[in-house]
């Protein structure tokens, strides 16, 4: 069980940890928390929405590579907007011999059409 990180190690400490602990204790679920580390800070997807700046990708992350290989990992992440996030993290994870069955997402964001 592993959360997309949020955008700084201060949020994601206090998004993440205890909730991670207590899903992987009521479900039996090995916990990935421990193993990607947040060393920098990123707008999240909802800061820069409205802007449509363009996003340089910075390494910000720093994984545990060899605990990932051969984990089955279902990657978790609060809101989901487009997947961006959510996909960018699988393929990380991925690339590192781990095999992502697959996201949950707690909401979605919903824009208003305008007619």
């Amino acid at each position: 069980f592993s959360p997309v990180p949020a955008s700084t190690d201060k949020k994601n400490e206090i998004r993440y940890k205890a909730f991670c602990e207590r899903v992987c204790e009521l479900t039996g679920a090995i916990n990935g928390y421990d193993h990607v580390k947040v060393c920098g800070e990123r707008l999240s997807i909802h800061e820069h929405r409205k802007t449509e700046k363009e996003i340089r990708k910075v390494s910000i992350l720093e994984f545990d590579e060899k605990w990932f290989d051969g984990k089955t990992v279902l990657v978790y992440d609060d809101v989901i907007t487009r997947g961006t996030s959510y996909a960018l993290y699988a393929c990380q994870l991925e690339s590192f011999g781990a095999n992502v069955l697959g996201g949950i997402f707690l909401a979605r964001t919903h824009y208003k059409v305008r007619s």
